[in-house]
């Protein structure tokens, strides 16, 4: 590989996967960064494996390899970048890949004042992908959302090497989550982290890469949120801000989300939840919140499935019954009270009505949804007498402007759907309205009109808000207050 050091090393540890790896290796050479080295750790493969391995070597010099007796990925991983000769590491699975601006991406942030670069990865599985509108940079204090829950792929990132070594590296006694377990201890150093808003890399997910032995993946995942919650010995310098972990008093709430999530996959692949339930046994007697947990399922179920955008409305009838049996039995441990799973089970099916609304109605359970444009009319909503709940997904011609849940109660009515859409959405509706009509239109011919003050003093200050030109500002205003306003929802349409 000659003298020059890279400036990022790739560790790549392998067990008896002859075939991805090879894409794994050929994501590295389209890389629109040419320096760097790829190791190779063959973890005690027994198949054709070596051979594939000795053959990439081959093929180009930037590529070594290791061998050893069978370890696990942490080890493999640890022994990797004991070898590497970059400031910069970047863990990469033998069955994914980079994005091809991945390394670019990702080592245009590795500077002097970052310690930590992490970027977006999506899941993969077959044909099925999810979208780049689905993956999100995470929000707020980076140590609180480690403290409870994975935020990133172990391959979505480049961690200086130093701070590698000077922590340990990956916990070897983990089975899973020891990635996780690292990031966790970074953040806590005091390590200066960065995120990149761009898709780095790719998550192959197969039928065997979503780890079916549930009970060994909560007890890794409860210790690693076990350590988020308190102090972790390991680290000896931490950030005094997260010396002493999250309060303990989170991690009940934390440790039933991750255990949800868990049961979630085993549901949609059809497994069993014993080992599941066997461990949520020892967490504290502590009702978790029940958006939270139907959140946990509604993530994970799709994840399970291996269809990141699932018809709800379709495997609803299918997944509600085995949700309602884990549901009543996380109950009875966790003592919640006897609405909860009930509670769950709605907030799944608001999320997942929300999810698949379009322009026809649908159901999920007893939520109905469909999207509502504007300009437009509100479509005449007929509803079935199961459905106690509508949602209507407001989209401009512009974006996406929200959900509008309505109860279906004896007062439900389509034209108390259009008042209580342009209450919570006045500013969205006027500006929207004022892109598309001219201003002739704002008098003359009423359809409807708001009477209440405060609305009245609302959409004025929308509309002085907007960019229009101050003569129309003050036709707008007066055409308000003499309550000729025309909005854009026409009546109820036949």
């Amino acid at each position: 590989m000659g003298n020059i050091v890279p400036q990022v090393s790739i560790v790549i540890p392998v067990h008896n996967q002859p075939i991805f790896v090879r894409e794994a290796v050929a994501s590295l050479k389209a890389q629109s960064v040419s320096d760097w080295e790829a190791i190779l750790v063959d973890d005690g493969s027994t198949d054709a494996t070596p051979t594939v391995l000795q053959s990439l070597t081959s093929q180009d010099a930037r590529i070594m390899l290791s061998s050893q007796a069978q370890r696990g990925a942490a080890a493999a991983r640890n022994a990797g970048a004991a070898k590497a000769r970059a400031d910069w590491l970047l863990f990469l699975d033998s069955d994914d890949w980079l994005a091809p601006e991945g390394l670019k991406s990702l080592l245009r942030f590795a500077r002097k004042n970052v310690d930590l670069v992490h970027g977006l990865g999506l899941r993969v599985y077959g044909s099925c992908s999810q979208t780049r509108s689905q993956v999100h940079l995470p929000s707020g204090d980076l140590f609180h959302r480690l403290a409870s829950t994975a935020t990133f792929m172990v391959h979505a990132c480049v961690l200086r090497s130093s701070t590698f070594r000077d922590l340990g590296g990956f916990d070897e006694t983990l089975m899973g989550c020891a990635d996780w377990d690292l990031w966790q201890r970074v953040v806590r150093s005091g390590a200066r982290c960065r995120g990149v808003d761009e898709l780095v890399g790719f998550y192959r997910q197969t039928e065997f890469s979503l780890s079916s032995h549930y009970e060994q993946e909560l007890r890794d995942g409860l210790l690693v949120i076990a350590r988020g919650h308190g102090r972790d010995p390991r680290v000896s310098r931490p950030n005094p801000r997260y010396a002493e972990g999250i309060s303990p008093a989170e991690f009940p709430a934390a440790a039933y989300r991750f255990a949800s999530w868990l049961a979630g996959l085993a549901i949609a692949r059809k497994h069993s939840l014993q080992g599941i339930l066997s461990g949520i046994q020892a967490l504290p007697s502590e009702p978790p919140s029940a958006s939270d947990i139907g959140a946990a399922l509604f993530d994970a179920v799709p994840i399970g499935l291996g269809d990141f955008r699932p018809k709800w409305e379709a495997c609803w009838p299918a997944l509600k019954p085995q949700l309602q049996i884990f549901l009543g039995k996380l109950a009875m441990i966790a003592h919640c009270g006897p609405s909860f799973a009930g509670d769950v089970l709605h907030q799944i099916e608001r999320l997942a009505a929300t999810t698949d609304a379009c322009d026809i109605m649908g159901a999920v359970g007893s939520v109905a949804s469909q999207v509502i444009r504007i300009p437009g009319s509100i479509p005449r909503l007929r509803l079935s007498p199961e459905i106690t709940s509508f949602i209507a997904v407001v989209r401009s011609d512009r974006a996406d402007v929200g959900p509008l849940e309505v109860p279906v109660d004896q007062g439900f009515t389509d034209k108390r759907v259009r008042e209580m859409l342009v209450q919570r959405y006045l500013r969205a509706v006027a500006l929207t309205y004022l892109r598309h009509f001219p201003v002739s239109t704002l008098y003359g011919t009423m359809k409807h009109s708001i009477a209440r003050p405060r609305d009245l003093i609302s959409l004025t200050r929308a509309v002085t808000g907007s960019e229009a030109h101050s003569s129309l500002k003050k036709r707008i205003c007066e055409a308000v207050l003499a309550q000729r306003f025309i909005l854009p929802f026409a009546e109820t349409s036949e």
